[in-house]
């Protein structure tokens, strides 16, 4: 080839380096596509994880939340039950009136 029919590009580059840069370019691009896109993948799978999760907790403290509430109403019930206490009868219930507390007090006969 004669130096007149060589077309040179305004970098002084040939057609092979030329090719292989724009090959070398699209390479890196497309790799840092699919790196993104591989990324948002596993984000979102974290994502789903972490809502199942949120869901699971969710549940959990309704469920703690009912037992809790449960356990309020049967301890007074077990701890009678535990101390052999029971509701006086009619028998043995008293009423005792308030009286003037300063008020000297009177022997009973």
């Amino acid at each position: 080839m004669s130096a007149a029919r060589r077309r040179s590009t305004p970098w002084g580059l040939r057609g092979r380096t030329l090719l292989l840069g724009a090959l070398a370019a699209f390479l890196v691009v497309a790799s840092a596509a699919v790196w993104r896109r591989s990324r948002g993948v596993a984000v979102a799978r974290e994502l789903r994880a972490l809502e199942q999760r949120r869901r699971a907790l969710r549940t959990e403290v309704i469920t703690l939340g009912r037992d809790i509430r449960l356990a309020e109403r049967q301890v007074p019930v077990e701890a009678a039950r535990r101390l052999g206490m029971h509701v006086a009868g009619e028998q043995q219930t008293r009423l005792l009136t308030a009286g003037d507390p300063l008020a000297p007090r009177t022997p009973a006969p």
